[in-house]
């Protein structure tokens, strides 16, 4: 049998619309195949993106803490530029936490004695410049004893020494108060303070003595002990001297 022309050009619509129609399946397949590729491609651009801006408000954060700390006063973190790779580390900590028990002793681990306290004081917590504006605030004597008829005293080299316990006038005491406060000042400032600075009551003493005895006691003297406290950190004190009680 044979197909006129007609049929013919039929024949051939007809397999050019199966083509198409093939053609169009398979694109159809391929975007099926390729939806969830695309997909996960947008979640890790959105996970990407959120990364780096959490990254970079997390880096913010810690730098104005390193600011606040410095301003603060005290050692905290050493970075100066502060991001997520960074490691942040705390600065070496000082050798000794104190000047042991005798001078010799202290010398060896590059103590300094403090003439205004009677105390060996580790180098975070000696201020040299404060102990010799007490030692030129006045011309001061140091006793053998707390007799205030015997007047034997000490050189001023061998005081220095910080080798032995002495007796001091109760103007050296009250003197002795007010650089205690201001040592406590510049400590706070400077991260680090001396145990005997922080002990309550020593400083409601130190009150009492400069309200009430100033005139009471001008003839007593009070013994000055050398003692070796211990440097701390500020901050690292709370509790370790608490206040009166209330009632």
């Amino acid at each position: 049998m044979f197909s006129s022309q007609s049929d013919i050009a039929y024949l051939e619509v007809a397999k050019d619309d199966a083509s198409t129609y093939e053609k169009d399946l398979t694109d159809r397949e391929k975007i099926r195949h390729s939806l969830p590729k695309v997909i996960l491609l947008i979640i890790i651009a959105i996970i990407a993106i959120f990364a780096t801006v959490y990254s970079a408000v997390e880096a913010a954060i810690i730098r104005q803490a390193h600011i606040r700390s410095n301003d603060d006063g005290r050692i905290m973190i050493s970075n100066s530029t502060i991001s997520m790779s960074d490691q942040i580390e705390e600065q070496p900590r000082p050798p000794y936490e104190s000047c042991g028990h005798n001078p010799t002793e202290a010398r060896r681990r590059g103590c300094s004695f403090d003439i205004s306290s009677f105390a060996w004081l580790t180098p975070e917590c000696y201020n040299d410049e404060l102990t010799q504006d007490f030692i030129s605030w006045s011309n001061w004597t140091w006793y053998t004893s707390e007799d205030s008829s015997d007047n034997t005293q000490l050189s001023f080299d061998t005081a220095m020494l910080g080798e032995q316990d002495t007796f001091v006038d109760w103007r050296y005491h009250m003197v002795h108060c007010t650089f205690m406060w201001r040592l406590q000042h510049l400590s706070m400032e400077n991260g680090w303070v001396g145990r005997h600075l922080v002990n309550f009551e020593h400083t409601m003493h130190c009150q009492h003595a400069l309200l009430m005895d100033a005139y009471d006691n001008r003839d007593v003297r009070t013994p000055a002990y050398v003692m070796y406290p211990r440097c701390l950190e500020v901050g690292m004190t709370k509790g370790m001297y608490p206040g009166p009680s209330k009632r």
